[in-house]
């Protein structure tokens, strides 16, 4: 069931086309990732959706129903920027308070809700704590909690990770699949390809305002390529000799030198494992690593980017 649907839409500034988009359908229950280079129209199109903007021309209708239209739509919606939107000189308990209010939540509510949400975030027995006192990652975890505090249909989420050590990564990426999992759909900017790939089930390519390239995250690494690579490692390691020999084979595509490995691209893996072997052992190098795996979402990234 498609929630959120942009028709014809486009944004200028100044004269200037930001974004056009012909036509974008988020499904309920998705967790859509945006990406793009800087410049590429994301953040323009997570306010339009929000509703911070207003299109140039063409429509988001949200069930069927032009946003700029629907009386209370801010409300179905979370919001956490990369910056936290927390007031460090309240509490925990008293910045939910404070979001809950915004929303037109009673009391009632929310205090029922701040404790069930505290647990989820991780953050149970910290109510009284200023902000000033939390860590970076509880403050990112506080402020997805205020931002999902009304029960929001649609969670955005700008650069989430923004600032974050692998570690609390880890722990928000597991945060934000569980919320997907309580039924909001949730859309993600991030410039973390190859974490943002193994969540999402749906990816948005931009570049210069339009969508290049769309679908999951296999879809759009099909859609990049059919090869598939070869990483491969030898001792001593005589990469350019190795690299010279198998460029003469025709199922091999391309080989390159990445990170103290060869990278092989062929569309057909199976046969090339065999020729590759065989040139390995022909040249008097050891095997020390070898795998075959599609390419990452980063390598799609930066071939768009050079189109």
């Amino acid at each position: 069931m498609t929630l959120l649907q942009a028709k014809g839409i486009s944004k200028k500034f100044h004269s200037e086309e930001i974004l056009k988009l012909s036509n974008l359908s988020i499904k309920k229950g998705d967790i859509c990732g945006v990406i793009g280079p800087s410049g590429s129209g994301k953040t323009t199109l997570l306010r339009l959706i929000l509703r911070l903007y207003q299109p140039s021309s063409g429509e988001i209708l949200y069930n069927g129903n032009n946003i700029e239209k629907i009386s209370g739509y801010t409300k179905n919606i979370g919001v956490s920027f990369q910056e936290c939107s927390l007031y460090d000189d309240l509490t925990v308990a008293e910045n939910l308070f404070y979001f809950g209010k915004l929303y037109g939540l009673s009391k009632k509510t929310i205090d029922k809700d701040t404790k069930k949400l505290l647990n989820l975030v991780g953050l149970k027995g910290k109510e009284k704590k200023q902000i000033c006192e939390l860590s970076g990652g509880m403050k990112r975890r506080l402020d997805l909690a205020c931002s999902i505090l009304h029960s929001p249909q649609i969670l955005v989420l700008d650069e989430p990770m923004q600032g974050l050590d692998p570690l609390l990564r880890r722990h928000m990426w597991e945060l934000i699949r569980t919320i997907n999992k309580m039924g909001m759909t949730v859309i993600i900017s991030s410039h973390l390809l190859n974490e943002i790939e193994h969540i999402c089930n749906y990816l948005i390519v931009l570049k210069e305002g339009k969508i290049i390239v769309e679908g999951t995250p296999e879809e759009v690494k099909t859609k990049y390529t059919l090869n598939e690579e070869i990483h491969l490692e030898t001792y001593p390691g005589n990469y350019k000799k190795i690299i010279s020999k198998l460029s003469t084979l025709d199922m091999i595509s391309s080989c390159k030198i990445k990170e103290h490995k060869i990278v092989i691209y062929t569309n057909e893996a199976e046969a090339a494992l065999k020729s590759v072997i065989k040139t390995i052992d022909s040249l008097n190098e050891k095997m020390l690593d070898i795998n075959v795996s599609r390419p990452s979402l980063d390598e799609v990234f930066e071939y768009f980017e050079e189109q």
